[in-house]
């Protein structure tokens, strides 16, 4: 047994140097985009981060080559089948050819968007029944992927075959070339994981943002990330009686930045805002870069790190439920998939009736949007019932829709365009990207005129609240990417417009306002001199009030903390950009500190504001959610028999 164990150590020689030269090609590959790939997310890479780069790149890709190989030996050695051993030569031509194209398409959708492909984000998306509709993949992106994957199994088929010439070498000369080749690659990689595990380590725990460049990291290298948390949420035993009921329009837009509104893209929102607005913020952040998370704040005015515990219990909103005890029916209409991306079902369980159009790449889908919510209210109007009713509008997402009329700003690139060819670093793609977009914001505006001109009456009349925002914001490359999947809390992915039209009420402009912010204002509104501590239920505060001046505000990562550890706080001076090293949501570390412009800032003063608005912070977090292991240390202990 041991014979032939050994016998078929050496025996493939043709596929233990294919498999050399394919971990040596794609580590090259690695060393040679190091500087693209860390800049992404590290602009000054440490010594520490660059080692890690490298040792992890090289286990990777080595480790898998040297695993493939051991596994073709074992199961030679007990097979001894010539059947077997082509089918493992199959195996690992296939294999090789799925890795190189894996390595290339992960290399541009990072370098392009900040995302790697076993991110959070990107798995749960390619998981999400919405994947093809709500990402929008042009034709010709798919079909350069497959053509990727094809080519590579022809160039490893032809690499494979010369490899074969290994075989006229005599035995003692394929003996020792194994024996060489099995030390190059053991070796050094059980070197390289040492490192990678070591560096991986302190780095993780460092807080570096260059791990998010290497992938498959947090599967290797685990730690942790966070201990279950549980609700301690509760309704109220008994409602309280509304003093208004006006029906209520919250319009929620895709990836709309906020210094999309301005008069040349979108007059009509601009005119709105300025003089029929009630509440108008100057500097609203969105609570996450992601759609599902900021949806979440939207209907629930918490902030999204309860996104997960709510979704495993399926509570409802408790803004909403307050609406459904006074009598509102409540009814939501999207022109992009909501139920089947991620997991957002469970936030539209409360609604009494809803509708999505989502045929792709279709600009009218947003156009029936509109349609919808004329017919809504006046079924309402007809049976004398409140109604509110949330819209989602998708144009704005890529690749950005809008009809052939509103194609102003020009060049544009093509709605086919593919992601995987061009350079995004090319002046002349940005612009076209970004014309598109100013396009599509067009659009939303002309929808937006479309409702103001069906409900300018009931508006005028106070009968009709009127809320808008966008879900998060969208970078074109001001700070290196495309798009808002990666965890960067810049101000182009994390700032969208916000104003209000209240019933009635003095005009107010604030300038520091989130998300979770609109549900408590909401409320302070419609409950009036009865109004309920709806502190006890929301994390916002009302925007009709005195505004705190050491207030600060969150933005978490995609998941976070479950899959992210990132999040940051905001005060009106300073932006924390923070990391959670343990299990906890009371210990952190800072890897940026900014200003609200994102301008890098140092000094006494901002580490003593960052104290106090982590303490503030620390002290909050906990508000509605306990660690299961708190639960499990107040239980008694049982009685013994």
């Amino acid at each position: 047994m041991v014979a032939r164990f050994k016998n078929a150590l050496f025996e493939h020689l043709p596929l233990l140097a294919f498999l050399f030269v394919n971990a040596l090609g794609q580590f090259a590959f690695y060393a040679l985009q190091a500087d693209s790939l860390l800049a992404v997310v590290k602009e000054h890479p440490s010594l520490d981060d660059q080692i890690l780069f490298y040792s992890y790149s090289f286990s990777l890709v080595v480790g898998a080559g040297l695993s493939l190989y051991l596994i073709a030996w074992v199961t030679n050695a007990l097979a001894r089948s010539e059947r077997v051993s082509t089918t493992l030569v199959a195996i690992a031509v296939l294999f090789e050819a799925l890795l190189w194209g894996l390595i290339l398409v992960n290399h541009r959708v990072y370098t392009v968007m900040g995302v790697t492909l076993d991110s959070h984000f990107a798995l749960t998306a390619l998981s999400s029944r919405a994947f093809g509709k709500v990402l929008s993949l042009s034709r010709s992106t798919v079909i350069t992927v497959i053509a990727v994957f094809a080519a590579g199994v022809l160039l490893q088929l032809g690499a494979f075959w010369a490899a074969r010439r290994l075989r006229s070498l005599d035995a003692r000369t394929r003996r020792r070339l194994s024996t060489a080749l099995l030390a190059l690659l053991v070796v050094p990689v059980s070197l390289s994981s040492w490192a990678s595990v070591r560096w991986g380590i302190r780095v993780t725990y460092d807080a570096s943002v260059a791990i998010d460049a290497l992938p498959l990291f947090t599967r290797f290298i685990r730690h942790k990330t966070q201990e279950i948390l549980t609700l301690t949420y509760t309704f109220p035993t008994v409602w309280p009686r509304l003093l208004r009921r006006p029906s209520i329009l919250y319009i929620q837009v895709e990836s709309l930045r906020s210094d999309a509104l301005r008069p040349e893209l979108a007059p009509n929102l601009v005119r709105f805002r300025d003089r029929l607005a009630t509440i108008v913020s100057t500097r609203h952040y969105a609570t996450c870069h992601t759609t599902e998370y900021n949806t979440f704040t939207n209907l629930y005015g918490l902030y999204p790190y309860h996104y997960h515990p709510f979704l495993q219990d399926k509570r409802g909103s408790f803004p909403l439920e307050l609406l459904r005890h006074n009598g509102y029916r409540l009814a939501f209409a999207s022109g992009t998939p909501i139920r089947g991306w991620f997991e957002m079902g469970f936030m539209l369980r409360q609604f009494d009736e809803g509708v999505e159009f989502t045929r792709r790449h279709d600009y009218h889908n947003d156009e029936k949007v509109v349609g919808y919510a004329k017919a809504f209210f006046e079924r309402q109007r007809r049976a004398k019932q409140p109604g509110f009713l949330f819209l989602f509008f998708g144009s704005t997402h890529h690749n950005y829709l809008y009809p052939p009329d509103l194609e102003r700003y020009k060049p544009v690139i093509g709605l086919d365009h593919n992601l995987m060819t061009g350079d995004p670093r090319w002046k002349g793609m940005r612009l076209q990207i970004t014309n598109r977009y100013k396009n599509s914001v067009m659009y939303i505006d002309r929808l937006f005129g479309q409702l103001e001109a069906a409900f300018g009456d009931a508006i005028r009349k106070g009968e009709l609240i009127v809320v808008f925002t966008g879900d998060h914001g969208e970078e074109f490359w001001e700070h290196g990417v495309l798009g808002h999947g990666g965890t960067r809390f810049y101000n182009p992915q994390t700032r969208v417009p916000m104003f209000i039209r209240l019933t009635g009420g003095p005009r107010r402009v604030v300038d520091f306002s989130s998300h979770v912010d609109i549900w408590a204002t909401l409320l302070d509104h419609l409950l009036g001199s009865k109004r309920l501590e709806w502190a006890s239920h929301l994390d916002g505060v009302s925007l009709l009030r005195p505004q705190d001046p050491d207030r600060y505000l969150v933005i978490a990562g995609n998941a976070y903390p479950y899959s992210n550890r990132r999040v940051a706080l905001v005060s009106r001076r300073y932006k924390f950009w923070l990391y959670k090293p343990t299990t906890s949501l009371t210990v952190y570390k800072p890897y940026q500190l900014t200003d609200i412009e994102d301008r890098p800032v140092h000094g006494a003063e901002v580490e003593a504001a960052y104290r106090r608005v982590l303490a503030r912070y620390v002290r909050d977090v906990y508000r509605f959610l306990r660690p299961a292991s708190a639960l499990v240390a107040r239980r008694p202990p049982k009685e013994s028999r």
